[in-house]
């Protein structure tokens, strides 16, 4: 890689993190819903389409390779909370799910990328409807049982 290129590639992982960080600003509100069940679909389906469109543009045009594209999605979605995780866990612990569910958006979004098969699409979208239908659910039972 020359000096240019790694320059060019640096330019892209801050452009893919700052549409990550965008992308969660977007949908933060979301948040605010009262049902928790809703807020976690919204941010998965949401994460799983942006990291999908952000793998498609960025893979064919930039120098960054695939795993970089995933991991600057995923610090950009990480980057408002990374604060909070750090100094008060134990405060956030209820909210962790969300996180959870985008991350499992970004990680499903970026096997069926890499993959691009119709098996793996419909494994991802049952994995999703299992994840947010039972999981997010079971979560809030047991987080809040237990305060």
């Amino acid at each position: 890689m020359t000096k240019n290129s790694s320059k060019e590639a640096l330019l892209d992982f801050l452009k893919v993190m700052a549409l990550s960080l965008f992308a969660f600003l977007c949908i933060f509100w979301v948040l605010t819903i009262r049902s928790n069940e809703n807020a976690s679909w919204s941010e998965s389906v949401w994460f799983f389409c942006v990291t999908y469109a952000l793998l498609q543009k960025f893979s064919e045009r930039s120098n960054l390779s695939f795993i970089w594209i995933v991991v600057a999605v995923i610090l950009g979605r990480l980057a408002p909370e990374i604060p909070f995780y750090v100094f008060d866990f134990g405060s956030i612990v209820a909210s962790l799910i969300f996180t959870l569910s985008s991350l499992l958006g970004i990680a499903l979004a970026s096997i069926c990328f890499k993959v691009k098969h119709a098996a793996v699409f419909l494994l991802s979208i049952m994995m999703l409807v299992l994840f947010n239908s039972f999981v997010v659910s079971a979560w809030f039972d047991r987080v809040f049982c237990n305060f």
